[in-house]
């Protein structure tokens, strides 16, 4: 499943490569707003966009 076209954030509406299926809606986000919307909800799993598909990754951006 890919993401909406445009990919924007749902905060800034920079480029939204990464999405949190345990948020609400599964928003994209780009990397300065998912740090820290995530700074407070450690235990979500981020996924990144790879171009074709999304993959599991780490707050660790």
């Amino acid at each position: 499943e890919g993401p909406p076209e445009p990919r924007k954030c749902s905060h800034c509406l920079g480029d939204g490569t990464y999405r949190c299926p345990d948020c609400f809606g599964r928003p994209l986000f780009c990397t300065s707003c998912c740090r820290e919307i995530h700074r407070t909800h450690p235990f979500h799993r981020v996924e990144q966009w790879m171009g074709t598909h999304f993959q599991e990754s780490s707050l660790r951006l």
